[in-house]
């Protein structure tokens, strides 16, 4: 099929080359400049497949009986004869032996281009082809003029494949390197229909705060930090506008009303060429919430004392069914541990609560007041429907009024037990600890029956709490193993008070709170290391041991060490006695026929038991290399739109040097690790800016000369939407005959491609001291680095607060984190070619950004994040952390450690200070303030 291609690619050569001639006169005068703002064409899917294209060509098509000329001479010959498909052949057959002119490769793609055919195969085909030729022809041609018409045929090859976006950038690119009306009425047609546009809008109306999200073609740009000055709704601005990737939403709506939403053209994309075209209006109608009913969380506790109710939310519905369920306390572990404890059930589940593991106790519908589109809450009466409260779990399935979900749908449920007595747990090596105290006063609660329970249902031992409401299960507990495992703390108090919890989950992931470093090894702890990382078979591998206890001393304790193959089978074992000093060494000479792979050493105390340290090795037959290659780079730093031009020296290890070789590699540029060498301290850009890194392979590259050098001109790929500094790394391979490659990197800083602003904090760790005034330095920095003058920087310092949006999603309720800032402050500055602008001013304790930007000009912005007040540790967004602070960041033995606590309400307080045991414990008393 593809033979009958073969002949029909060359008239259109001489077509080509005259409409490059007639333009030449009218683009010269454009050339110098387009070259030096011109942002080379990139796709990573374009240039693979056009270099499996050139491949192909080289590899499988026929080239005897011509030279190129003769080959083109039957092409142009073709063309003459309307035959295109005939002319793609010949004009293939002349770019194999003539493969550096950009002329041949373009008229090849235009000859694609113009056949007419009707079968579905070749209208897939003939346009993926004219993409491979048009954009070979694009990297082969020398002169501005060619350069655009090729990328004109891309655009149409890549337009006829339906890849919008990447037609869009090769028209575009095409139109900066030579004005076109043909081309600018293409590409404005199809940026019209394909570029940054909305898409769709959705309307999320089941929140308790709805809002309306229009999604776009395109993520939003960064670099603009104030989307409401683009959006009204009903003739005013909007009230809260969020913008996150390709999505805008507009917050603070109400339900059962309509909105007009203007959306005003010119709003930025992240391409910055492509701000929104036309304005939108949109007549939207908020509507009233569904019916639902729901409980307010995974809690399982219902306090004893008081009102007896199980808060239940409802939306729109005015009564609610119910049923009540009831798993006795011998039942209570296999429930818990393997059951579905917390989980929403159906009535499958229902059914097997009723009839095999536990009893229905009440089933009836309860009233419920309702206001329209408002989340109600109700107490359903525990204490007057099951006044004789019995030891075990409770369940409570719960359905709106009306509701039209199937019977086996998962409905809202909560797990609960009626109790007075709270539970705190925490495990370490030391043992287990239980600390109970009282959900009524906050108070301790002494002589409450504690029961450690293991995973099979066996009470491993029974304590009574202390004065302070304290019990301690010895270490041994602690370490049982399979069904022995701990699972369970169960305590009871008088008058059946009765309250459990779950030992054998994580309640508290605290690697979410600055956790970090090393795992606590335990009691012992062995380092292993070898005296390097790769084997050949028939080595020696010489391993090191040292063994500590807790307190760093040399552990007097034999140690056996396993060597496991890459298959896991355990290849030997062998102990070691202390050497002195806790030290221990073994040779271990691998056989000749070793098998391959990671080979893992593991050490332990107790043959049987778990493993106290390990390393592992490679074991590969690999053979030494031969060859060093040194790369040196022309310049200091990389410009964009310039290729980077890079030497290359290569020599064998012998001293020849290494001629003839193949280079291949590719050019990564991402975010610059440790900012801008030039300023540092400064920060660029939008702080925390998610930076994207992008990559072009390098192709043709030449081989070495007879000296074993080459050049290599290496373009950079389109670089990310960001102000913030950037490097290139080039990855240079040389190829040796035998087929092994050995590599090298080059780095260069990237400039800047315009001018940018950069913010200096007095202060360390993104973090001002309290009491402290908040300075910042202010400069602009032109591409070189140097400081420049500017006048008339807007600064804007925000306060951010952090709030939780809850939504049901498929039966399910989930959070968002919304954030909402406040202006605290704000200025104007201007910078010098050798001061610093400079910023002051006072903050309270709290979560900050600081905004910089130039009226002058759109898009040149900078921010910085920074938390003000007491050291605060890292957090995550999550709804039930409590905000908590240290006064400083490290502590040493003996130093008096200082809490700030911001409840939201007052109460007592539990402190306690972990590590692999427990160190300290302290209760005190909140106020509401905090303190």
């Amino acid at each position: 099929m593809f033979r009958q291609n073969k002949a029909a690619v060359q008239g259109l050569i001489m077509q080509t080359a005259f409409r490059c001639f007639a333009s030449l006169a009218i683009i010269f005068i454009f050339a110098f400049a387009a070259k030096s703002q011109e942002k080379p064409f990139f796709n990573a899917e374009v240039e693979r497949a056009a270099r499996e294209y050139e491949d192909y060509l080289k590899t499988q098509w026929p080239t005897s009986g011509s030279d190129a000329k003769g080959w083109l001479a039957k092409a142009n010959a073709a063309l003459k004869a309307q035959d295109p498909r005939r002319a793609t052949g010949h004009f293939a057959s002349a770019a194999v032996l003539d493969k550096a002119n950009a002329d041949v490769w373009l008229a090849l793609a235009r000859a694609y281009l113009s056949i007419q055919t009707s079968d579905a195969n070749e209208k897939q085909s003939f346009p993926r082809s004219a993409t491979s030729t048009a954009y070979l022809a694009y990297t082969r041609a020398k002169t501005p003029a060619l350069k655009a018409s090729a990328l004109s045929a891309l655009g149409e090859s890549l337009a006829l494949r339906s890849m919008w976006r990447a037609a869009i950038d090769a028209y575009r690119t095409s139109l900066k390197l030579a004005p076109s009306t043909v081309i600018k009425a293409a590409y404005d047609t199809l940026v019209a229909e394909h570029g940054f546009r909305m898409l769709d809008y959705t309307v999320d109306s089941e929140a308790a705060s709805p809002r309306l999200c229009l999604q776009f073609s395109e993520p939003l740009s960064k670099a603009e930090s104030d989307f409401g000055k683009f959006v009204t709704v009903n003739g005013a601005p909007a009230p809260a506008v969020k913008a996150q990737n390709e999505q805008l939403c507009v917050e603070d709506l109400r339900h059962g009303e309509r909105y007009e939403l203007k959306v005003r053209s010119g709003m930025p994309s992240v391409i910055a060429e492509e701000p929104l075209a036309k304005p939108l209006d949109l007549t939207i109608y908020i509507r009233d919430r569904k019916p639902l009913v729901r409980f307010t969380g995974r809690n399982y506790v219902l306090p004893r004392t008081g009102q007896q109710g199980v808060p239940l939310v409802t939306v729109n519905t005015k009564s609610v069914n119910a049923e009540v369920y009831h798993i006795g306390d011998r039942r209570l572990a296999n429930e818990v541990i393997d059951g579905d404890f917390a989980n929403a059930i159906g009535g499958y589940k229902a059914d097997q609560l009723r009839d095999q593991q536990g009893e229905k106790l009440w089933s009836g519908a309860m009233p419920v007041k309702t206001v329209l589109n408002q989340e109600v809450t109700t107490a359903f009466p525990i204490d007057e429907l099951l006044p004789d409260l019995k030891p075990g779990l409770y369940v409570m399935v719960a359905t709106a009024e009306g509701s039209s979900a199937e019977e086996w749908a998962d409905k809202a449920t909560q797990w609960f037990v009626v109790s007075d007595l709270g539970l705190t747990a925490m495990s370490g090596q030391d043992g287990v600890h239980a600390l109970v105290r009282s959900l009524a006063t906050g108070g301790p609660a002494e002589g409450v029956e504690v029961r450690l329970v293991a995973r099979n249902n066996e009470v491993l031992a029974t304590l009574k709490s202390d004065a302070a409401g304290y019990a301690k299960f010895d270490a041994g507990l602690a370490r049982g193993v399979g069904g022995l495992a701990p699972a369970l703390l169960v305590v009871r108090g008088a008058d059946n008070d009765y309250g459990f919890l779950d030992l054998t989950k994580s309640a508290f992931d605290l690697t979410d709170r600055g956790v970090g470093g090393r795992q606590n090894p335990g009691a012992l702890d062995a380092m292993l290391f070898t005296e390097r990382g790769v084997y050949r078979p028939g080595e020696t591998v010489y391993l090191t041991a040292l063994m500590r206890d807790g307190a760093a001393r040399a552990a007097d304790l034999p140690l056996t060490v396993k060597i496991m193959r890459p298959d896991g089978v355990e290849y030997k074992s062998q102990m070691l006695a202390d050497g002195g000093a806790g030290g221990r060494s073994l040779s271990l000479s691998l056989p000749s026929t070793s098998m391959t792979g990671t080979w893992r050493i593991t050490a332990h105390a107790d043959p049987k038991g778990a493993a106290v340290g390990q390393v592992s090795f490679l074991v590969e037959d690999y053979t030494p290399e031969r060859l060093e290659m040194t790369l040196k780079p022309k310049s200091d730093a990389a410009t964009p739109g310039q290729p980077v031009e890079i030497a290359v020296n290569a020599r064998y290890l012998y001293g020849a040097p290494a001629a003839n070789l193949a280079l291949e590699g590719e050019i990564v540029v991402a975010k610059r690790i440790g900012g801008d060498a030039r300023h540092p301290g400064y920060v660029f850009g939008v702080d925390g800016q998610d930076v994207t890194q992008t990559r072009q392979p390098l192709a043709n590259l030449p081989v070495t000369n007879a000296s074993g050098e080459a050049v290599i001109q290496a373009a950079l790929p389109p670089l990310p939407d960001t102000a913030q500094p950037l490097e290139a790394r080039a990855n240079i391979r040389l190829r040796e005959p035998s087929g092994r490659i050995i590599e090298e990197t080059v780095t260069l800083p990237v400039k800047a491609r315009a001018i940018a602003i950069g913010v200096k904090p007095a202060f360390a760790d993104n973090h001002l001291a309290s009491g402290q005034l908040a300075q910042f330095d202010v400069i602009a920095a032109n591409p070189d680095g140097k400081l420049t003058a500017m006048k008339g920087f807007k600064w804007e310092a925000f306060k951010v607060d952090s709030r939780f949006q809850w939504y049901n999603r498929d039966g399910r309720w989930d959070y968002e984190v919304v954030q909402y800032t406040r202006k605290i402050a704000n200025g104007v500055l201007d910078t010098n070619e050798t001061v610093p602008g400079r910023i002051e001013t006072a903050l309270d304790s709290g979560s900050y950004r600081l905004e910089i930007s130039a009226a002058s000009q759109p898009g040149l912005f900078t921010s910085y994040n920074f938390t003000s007040g007491w050291y605060v540790s890292e957090t995550s967004d999550k709804p039930d952390i409590l905000d908590l602070a240290l006064d400083k960041e490290k502590y040493a033995p003996g130093d008096e450690m200082k809490v700030r606590i911001e409840p939201r309400m007052a109460g007592q307080a539990v402190v306690s200070v972990v590590s692999d045991k427990l160190l300290a414990m302290k209760t005190i008393p909140v106020t509401a303030e905090g303190g």
